[in-house]
């Protein structure tokens, strides 16, 4: 397909193109109306680097603007388990058994994230406090999970939205 060749009025820039690509050794680049570079099928197959090199910068540009091949959803879907491992932690550190039996003890979650007494004092900003229950203290995986989805036990009988990690 043959570039669209520019208009008068883009005639300088298209010339400070011409110039700016001169290291490439290559004239058959156009800068068109829209604004857009075209280039022709010959100076692709002649000079294929010119195809890596935009695609380098292209990518380049697209990582330095928080570009990322996951999505926000699939950030979202983390379990637990992801988001220790995000933080240094390994499956050991609180799974006592390889491979892994049982779900693990509240006792394991309380050596690192503190007793039920701290945990409330972490969460005293959220009305109502989900570690400060009218049931008491409550074992750990009642709404955290490691492996799947963590729940809001509260949710069965009260409607206050918890948003649990």
């Amino acid at each position: 397909m043959v570039a669209p060749s520019p208009s008068r009025t883009d005639g300088l820039l298209h010339r400070q193109l011409n110039i700016a690509l001169t290291s490439f050794s290559c004239s058959g680049i156009n800068l068109g109306k829209e604004g857009l570079i075209y280039m022709n099928k010959c100076h692709w197959r002649k000079f294929p680097q010119l195809l890596l090199i935009m695609m380098i910068v292209i990518a380049i540009g697209m990582l330095a603007l928080g570009w990322s091949t996951r999505t926000l959803a699939e950030e979202k879907k983390q379990f637990l388990a992801d988001r220790h491992q995000t933080k240094g932690q390994t499956c050991a550190s609180c799974h006592k058994e390889s491979p892994p039996k049982s779900d693990v003890a509240s006792a394991i979650c309380l050596q690192c994230h503190g007793d039920a007494e701290k945990l409330a004092i972490k969460t005293r900003e959220v009305r109502p406090n989900p570690h400060d229950s009218h049931l008491g203290e409550m074992a750990c995986d009642k709404c955290h999970h490691g492996h799947k989805a963590s729940e809001d036990a509260c949710g069965q009988c009260h409607n206050f939205g918890f948003k649990t990690p």
